[in-house]
């Protein structure tokens, strides 16, 4: 069975396009990698995921499609993937989608520098690990997460063990 990550920096949309994917595919497990996260220590600057636990999501029979990042991703991102997607926005649109986040989950709302510092990270030190390490890499860089969750929609479209999952539009049911 197909297994996708996606992974992006902090507030780039890797939440909104699972829920987006959710309602676009039917029997296809989506899986919030933050859901299984945690500050080890209470270290506010440190957040791990637990690896046994994406290992034995991924070797189930489903079809799985994660998201998420952390301090760990190194090791979750050498797991058995089909294809690991690296959503790569521009600054301005990781400022925009991450105060949107922010402010939606009633979080502390973050300054734009914070975004900025998690783009470049990410663009610096991730991106480059993934394109030496994974097969089965697409990046998707964008300016509108809409037109990103679009062209994302088009690649799962063409996954065949995916594709079967596809939920068909309302008129087509009748």
């Amino acid at each position: 069975k197909t297994k996708i990550l996606i992974i992006g920096p902090s507030g780039s949309g890797k939440t909104s396009l699972v829920k987006q994917l959710t309602n676009y595919t039917g029997k296809c497990s989506f899986i919030d990698l933050d859901l299984l996260g945690h500050h080890p220590g209470g270290d506010p600057d440190k957040w791990l995921i637990n690896v046994e636990a994406i290992q034995a999501l991924i070797s189930s029979d489903n079809a799985v499609v994660a998201a998420g990042i952390s301090t760990n991703w190194k090791q979750y991102v050498s797991l058995k993937w089909s294809l690991v997607i690296a959503l790569i926005p521009t600054d301005s649109a990781l400022i925009h989608q991450g105060v949107k986040r922010d402010r939606r989950s009633r979080d502390v709302v973050q300054e734009p520098e914070y975004y900025v510092e998690a783009a470049h990270a990410f663009r610096t030190e991730v991106v480059p690990y993934l394109i030496k390490n994974v097969n089965h890499l697409v990046q998707i860089k964008f300016n509108d997460l809409d037109l990103a969750v679009t062209r994302i929609k088009g690649i799962v479209k063409t996954i065949p063990s995916l594709n079967r999952f596809i939920a068909k539009p309302m008129s087509a049911r009748n």
